[in-house]
C-alpha cells in the first residue's frame, strides 16, 4: 500500500463452478440443395441447468435452442458460391458465468446442374406412326432445313452442342443445324453439355417418298386403271392401293401383296372389281422398311357406262376345261345366254334373269345342262338382251 493512501479492506468470496461442456460435432460437409442437420448437446459437471444460444448462422438456417437443440440448414444452389465455408457458433452457458462455445465448419460443395432445353424446332408433334416430324422435299426429291435448340444452364456454364444424323457426327458446335435428307426415315440428335452434364434431344423426322403423279382412268370393259410415278424412293418395300366409295369413308386394300418398288419408278394397277356408273375413290400407301406407313390422295373417278349393247370374243379361246364369256349393257335389261353346238341342238343356259347396266362376265366350265363334261369341237353362244342378238363361236380343245 503506497504511503500516504488510507487502507483498504478487500474480502473476496470463492464459489467454486464447473464450465459446460459441449460433446464435440464433427465438421460436415454436404452438397447443394442439401439437408444438413445435427443436434448440439453439453454437460455441466455441477448440475447446473444449461441454456444454450448461437450466432453466425448460414442463410435459412434454424437452431432450437430451447427444445430440441437441433440445428437445421437446407443449402440452396448459391450456397457454394457464396460460401463454400460456413461457421455458426453455439454457446451453453450455466448461468453461473461458465460458457462454453463450439463453433462447427459447414463445408458445401457444388452441385452441378444440367443444361434445361427452352425449346426447339421443328417442334416434336407425335404422328400416328411414331415419327416426330414429317417434312416435304423439293423437286429434286431432297428434304433441306434448318433444325435449332433454345438452351440455357442454370449454373451459367458455357455450353457445347454435338449434333449427329443417324448416328455420324455432324454440323458444328452451334445450337443450329442444316438438315439435308432423302427419303425415307432419319434420325438426329444434338446433346448441350456444360462440361460436366448433359442433355440429349432427338427427332425422328420422315422423308416421304416423293409422288410426282397418281391419276386414274376409266376403261370401260377393263375397269379402272391407276398410274403413278415417284421421284425417289429409300426403303420403299412397295405399295396398297385402297378403294373406297365414299371420300371420308372406309378404304379397303385392293391388291392381296404388296406391290414391289421398281426402278423406274412407274407404276400401274387395274381395279375390275367395279360397277360401271359408280363413283370411287382411290388411295395410294408406300410402306418402308421399318414397317412405316404413308397415305398419298384420294384420287376420285367414275366407273363409265357402256354406250351399247356388245357380246366379246370368249377368252381363252381354244379353251380348255373354261372359258369366259362378257358382255356388256348400256342399260338394266332381261338377258338370256344359251350355248348351242355345231349343229345348232341346246347345250345350256347361262343367264336368264334381269341385269343392271355394266359389264358382264359368266364362266362356262365346258358342262351341258345335265353337268356333263361335252366333247371337244365347236360350240357357239347367243345373247338375247332388249332386242339385242348376237352369237359367237367357241372352241373346245382336249
Amino acid at each position: 500500500i503506497k504511503q500516504g493512501l488510507p487502507n483498504v479492506e478487500f474480502r473476496a468470496n470463492g464459489v467454486t463452478n464447473k464450465f459446460p461442456i459441449f460433446a464435440d460435432v464433427p465438421d460436415q460437409i454436404v452438397f447443394e440443395n442439401e439437408r444438413v442437420e445435427f443436434t448440439l448437446r453439453a454437460t455441466d459437471d455441477d448440475g447446473d441447468q444449461v441454456t444454450y444460444g448461437a450466432s453466425n448462422l448460414p442463410p435459412g438456417a434454424t437452431f432450437d435452442s430451447l427444445n430440441t437443440r437441433i440445428f437445421t440448414w437446407r443449402t440452396d444452389f448459391n450456397s457454394s458460391n457464396n460460401g463454400p465455408l460456413y461457421e455458426p457458433l453455439f454457446y451453453a452457458r450455466d448461468g453461473k458465468g461458465g460458457i462454453d462455445i463450439e463453433a462447427v465448419r459447414i463445408t458445401v460443395k457444388n452441385r452441378n446442374r444440367a443444361p434445361i432445353i427452352i425449346s426447339r424446332i421443328p417442334d416434336r408433334f407425335p404422328s400416328p406412326n411414331g415419327t416426330d416430324t414429317t417434312v416435304v422435299v423439293d423437286s429434286t426429291g431432297v428434304a433441306r432445313f434448318n433444325m435449332r435448340v433454345t438452351a440455357e444452364d442454370p449454373d451459367g456454364d458455357r455450353l457445347t452442342y454435338a449434333w449427329q444424323q443417324n448416328g455420324v457426327p455432324v454440323g458444328t458446335n452451334a445450337p443450329t443445324y442444316r438438315f439435308v435428307g432423302v427419303p425415307v426415315f432419319h434420325y438426329v440428335s444434338v446433346t448441350i453439355s456444360d462440361g460436366f452434364d448433359q442433355i440429349t434431344e432427338t427427332w425422328e423426322i420422315k422423308v416421304p417418298v416423293v409422288l410426282v403423279s397418281f391419276s386414274a382412268s376409266a376403261d370401260g370393259k377393263n375397269g379402272v386403271r391407276l398410274e403413278w410415278r415417284t421421284g425417289s424412293e429409300s426403303q420403299n418395300l412397295g405399295f396398297n392401293v385402297l378403294r373406297s366409295s365414299v371420300r371420308n369413308g372406309e378404304y379397303v386394300k385392293l391388291n392381296r401383296e404388296l406391290i414391289p418398288p421398281r426402278s423406274d419408278g412407274e407404276y400401274s394397277f387395274t381395279d375390275v372389281s367395279l360397277t360401271a356408273g359408280s363413283r370411287y375413290y382411290y388411295k395410294l400407301q408406300d410402306v418402308d422398311a421399318n414397317g412405316n406407313v404413308t397415305t398419298h390422295g384420294p384420287i376420285q373417278i367414275e366407273a363409265a357406262l357402256p354406250t351399247e349393247f356388245a357380246l366379246s370374243q370368249n377368252y381363252p379361246n381354244p379353251f380348255n376345261p373354261s372359258t369366259n364369256i362378257q358382255y356388256q349393257l348400256p342399260q338394266p335389261a332381261q338377258v338370256r345366254l344359251v350355248v348351242y353346238n355345231a349343229l345348232g341342238q341346246f347345250v345350256k343356259q347361262l343367264v336368264n334373269r334381269q341385269q343392271t347396266a355394266g359389264f358382264h362376265t359368266i364362266v362356262w366350265d365346258g358342262r351341258d345342262k345335265n353337268g356333263n363334261q361335252v366333247p371337244t369341237g365347236v360350240y357357239h353362244y347367243r345373247i338375247e338382251a332388249e332386242g339385242f342378238v348376237m352369237t359367237k363361236k367357241m372352241v373346245l380343245a382336249k
